[in-house]
């Protein structure tokens, strides 16, 4: 049940006053009326007072409800941008792991794949003439060992020194080279020759006198050289050539030899 509201006090008062003033004018003096006339003023200056005191009092509240309202609206709306920004993290995290297991699966299929190209490169250390291959064996030291336990989180660090040595092996099957080369040949001291690698197919080397050469090629268990003195004239202009030390001219070379004796022609 609603109660009434309460009368100002001040209000009571002059009530009170003004309805005393009829009776009091009889028997009151010139001064007692002069009094009540200055306790009517005093009184209406007061309720014109409590008046303006309630006025700002309540456009006071109205602002402070105002403001309070103002700072509802913007504590919902950080609240609603908060649960936004709740939702986006908590989608962002179910495709991070989406993510996370797709990877898991491709290193899962991707680990067989490396360890089978990392036992393929091991054999290259013999195949690579020694000095063709200083970047290839710098990539093949970097491989693990046969028997050595490696997680997952080294897989890329593997692939990496898969992918170098592939390109290194790559860029000597695509060039020819010419170099010099301590070689121990059938019935021969060691001694360094001249020697032209076409790629890792075939070589040539020739003697310093131009009076013999070998034709190599290589094998599971490393380079075979044989004895071609019959070739010796065209490895030594292939080689010069090469080293721009001639004219440039055709020069034939067999890339196939016949598996006749040491001492055989080409």
């Amino acid at each position: 049940m609603r109660r009434p509201r309460k009368k100002p006090r001040t209000a009571l008062l002059v009530c009170a006053l003004v309805a005393a003033l009829p009776i009091c004018a009889e028997e009151a003096t010139v001064g007692e009326l002069e009094g009540l006339v200055q306790q009517w003023v005093n009184l209406r200056r007061q309720l014109a007072a409590e008046k303006r005191d309630g006025s700002e009092q309540r456009r006071r509240l109205e602002d402070e409800i105002r403001l309070l309202s103002e700072e509802k609206a913007a504590l919902e709306a950080e609240i609603s941008e908060t649960d936004a920004t709740a939702s986006e993290l908590e989608q962002g995290r179910v495709v991070l792991l989406a993510r996370e297991e797709t990877m898991r699966r491709v290193l899962d299929d991707l680990l067989p794949l490396v360890e089978r190209a990392e036992a393929d490169l091991r054999k290259w250390r013999t195949r690579v003439p020694p000095s063709l291959g200083e970047g290839l064996r710098q990539a093949l030291d970097k491989l693990p060992a046969p028997d050595a336990r490696t997680g997952r989180t080294s897989l890329t660090r593997r692939l990496q020194v898969v992918v170098a040595a592939y390109t290194e092996i790559e860029n000597i099957q695509a060039g020819v080279h010419a170099v010099r080369e301590v070689l121990s040949l059938p019935g021969r001291k060691a001694r360094e020759l001249d020697v032209l690698y076409l790629g890792l197919a075939r070589g040539f080397a020739v003697g310093p006198d131009d009076t013999w050469a070998a034709v190599g090629a290589p094998g599971p268990d490393g380079w075979t050289w044989s004895l071609r003195p019959g070739l010796a004239p065209q490895v030594r202009t292939a080689v010069t050539v090469f080293n721009r030390r001639s004219p440039a001219s055709f020069v034939t070379l067999p890339l196939k030899v016949r598996d006749s004796g040491p001492e055989a022609g080409p």
